[in-house]
């Protein structure tokens, strides 16, 4: 069993920690991106010959969520960005955050130089055995694994004067370039899968890439889509972009991003239900030939 230490003991790695992003978003409640299963073998068998491996009622959500945005398409999405959404901001330009007096896990999106600026600074020792002590925090890297395109550090932090440590998992992605794109949206959600995979979700998760808005925004508002998707739940975009403006600034700032949330959203629906590839690869195609660049 895995155990964290905190303040007055030792605890399992799982007990008392609640879900945070950057900005604070009320999500629906349960693991993230629950896919409920067909119950008994007979379920079983008709959703397999439905293409499908999930429930009817979410079903049903996933069809209108891909009739809806592979008709729209890119250029529509576009269009929807730079008309309605791009100079949005709050009504009152004031932001919510929360503060926590309890260490928590990290999600990184960033490198600390990108086109040779400074975007951020190392805040933990790279290679596993190393410490470092920063301002007044003792910081050790006990583990690193690696997930592809990303880094799990597992980072013990003792503040000074403290005489118990905290365990904090740091997931490192740097194969997402400063106001660019990736090509596939398969490594953003194999770090969500990560995230829910080992639990990290039970608990306090602070996110962020070296702004806080495009990387951050556009991760966040992918995983909110699929916990709505998948909790049988209508997903209004436009209502959940200007959601999360309303909490942090300038949030998802680029139009490419915009049109990314949807191209990971459809990529992992063409995973779960693949009945509907053609559609998703259709949308997939004109998503790299209208915003990724040509090498």
């Amino acid at each position: 069993m895995t155990t964290r230490v905190k303040r007055g003991g030792v605890r399992t790695a799982r007990a008392r920690r609640r879900r945070i992003t950057e900005a604070t978003y009320e999500e629906p409640e349960g693991p993230s991106v629950p896919v409920p299963e067909p119950k008994g073998k007979r379920a079983a068998t008709t959703a397999r010959k439905a293409g499908a491996n999930v429930g009817a009622e979410v079903e049903k959500h996933l069809d209108n969520f891909v009739e809806t945005f592979t008709t729209l398409g890119v250029e529509g999405l576009r269009k929807q960005f730079k008309e309605e959404l791009a100079a949005y901001r709050a009504p009152d330009d004031k932001y919510k955050f929360t503060a926590y007096t309890e260490l928590c896990d990290e999600m990184a999106i960033f490198q600390c130089i990108e086109d040779g600026k400074i975007k951020g600074t190392q805040y933990w020792p790279l290679d596993a055995g190393q410490y470092q002590t920063y301002g007044k925090m003792f910081v050790n890297t006990k583990k690193v694994e690696s997930e592809g395109k990303f880094l799990i550090y597992t980072v013990e932090v003792l503040p000074e004067g403290c005489s118990n440590s905290n365990i904090v998992k740091v997931l490192h992605m740097t194969s997402w370039p400063d106001r660019g794109l990736p090509m596939s949206g398969r490594h953003v959600l194999r770090l969500i899968r990560q995230v829910s995979g080992d639990r990290l979700d039970n608990g306090p998760i602070v996110m962020h890439c070296s702004a806080g808005i495009g990387r951050t925004g556009t991760i966040i508002l992918i995983d909110i889509i699929l916990r709505k998707l998948f909790s049988c739940q209508e997903v209004n975009l436009v209502e959940l972009f200007k959601t999360l403006r309303n909490q942090r600034a300038s949030c998802i700032q680029l139009e490419g991003q915009y049109v990314f949330i949807i191209l990971s959203v459809l990529d992992y629906i063409k995973i779960k239900c693949p009945k509907y590839k053609e559609k998703v690869n259709k949308y997939m195609e004109d998503f790299r030939t209208a915003l990724i660049p040509s090498t």
